[in-house]
């Protein structure tokens, strides 16, 4: 048997008689404040579940779903959340410091004064996202940016080498020692494939 408590109260807010959290199914769970710091809940099913203020710190949660689940102020420092689905997510002033996000999905996720400070999000999916953030020292290489609002980030000192920002909002944006080799957007390719195609970027993979 597995209690999940609250962070703060140390109150059994669930029991899962279960021997492991692996691969777990709390869809439309509600888990606001409860402590899952430092557990296997790899493959865990999170899909429309209020996860507010959870503490996930030092968690693995590779390749776990939570797609169109709330965390807002929620802590997910150093976990490892390789391959995991936040799309359409609400994680307003959440916490990735030195997070493993490499090849997860963020689509039109709203992440808002959030901290991705030392994350690691080579190879994501955040397209069309609201990530007006913090951004620093944080690895975004090969990233799909594309349509994603960045006003006013601060990307100080972090890697969007090879990174597509085409079509993303940038007023405002800090890029103070940024990498940027290869990246298309803020450079000006973006605007050369618009006007030669005469097409928004969502139209390009169905033109023959």
């Amino acid at each position: 048997m597995i209690e999940i408590r609250h962070r703060y109260t140390g109150k059994v807010v669930l029991e899962i008689d279960a021997e492991s959290l692996e691969g777990v199914q709390l869809a439309g769970a509600r888990l606001q404040d409860v402590d899952l710091s430092g557990r296997n809940l790899s493959r865990a099913n999170f899909t429309n579940s209020d996860m507010r203020g959870v503490d996930f710190r030092n968690s693995d949660l590779a390749r776990a779903n939570f797609h169109s689940a709330c965390l807002s102020g929620a802590d997910l420092s150093n976990a490892c959340l390789a391959g995991a689905d936040f799309t359409d997510c609400v994680i307003e002033k959440g916490k990735f410091i030195d997070a493993n996000l490499t090849g997860s999905i963020l689509r039109y996720t709203k992440a808002p004064q959030s901290d991705f400070t030392g994350a690691n999000m080579s190879g994501s999916d955040i397209s069309m996202a609201d990530m007006r953030c913090i951004l620093v020292h944080t690895n975004l290489t090969r990233t799909d940016l594309r349509g994603t609002d960045l006003s006013g980030a601060d990307l100080s000192g972090s890697d969007l080498t090879r990174a597509n920002l085409t079509d993303a909002r940038t007023l405002g944006i800090r890029l103070t020692k940024v990498k940027m080799e290869g990246t298309i957007g803020i450079a000006g390719r973006s605007q050369m494939i618009q006007a030669q195609t005469n097409r928004p970027w969502w139209q390009f993979w169905g033109a023959k």
